[in-house]
């Protein structure tokens, strides 16, 4: 019994590692860019919006989102600081992170 809950908990494990649904925010220490990193079990096409806090829609694009790593970097050089929303869309979900530029 000892052994099968051993070999149960290696397979779920497994299975689990195997999910790619990830992302994160990279941070640029040159407060340059607001970049983010997303994998996808899936592979699909993403829209990609980059708005204000007030909602103004400052950047668009397209990315074919896969399960290996891609990164997406948006340039806010000219930007004020502040608080800044990115969104992902497909048919399917949507994803929304925060960024904030500082001084």
């Amino acid at each position: 019994m000892k052994y099968l809950c051993i070999l149960l908990m290696l397979m779920s494990s497994f299975f689990v590692s195997k999910a790619d649904n990830k992302i994160r925010i990279i941070p640029d220490s040159t407060n340059q860019f607001a970049m983010f990193e997303i994998s996808r079990n899936h592979a699909s096409q993403y829209k990609i919006s980059f708005a204000n806090e007030k909602g103004k829609v400052l950047h668009k694009s397209v990315a074919y989102i896969h399960d290996k790593p891609t990164i997406i970097s948006i340039s806010w050089k000219d930007f004020s600081p502040g608080f800044y929303y990115l969104t992902g869309s497909n048919k399917k979900e949507t994803f929304k992170l925060l960024f904030v530029k500082k001084k």
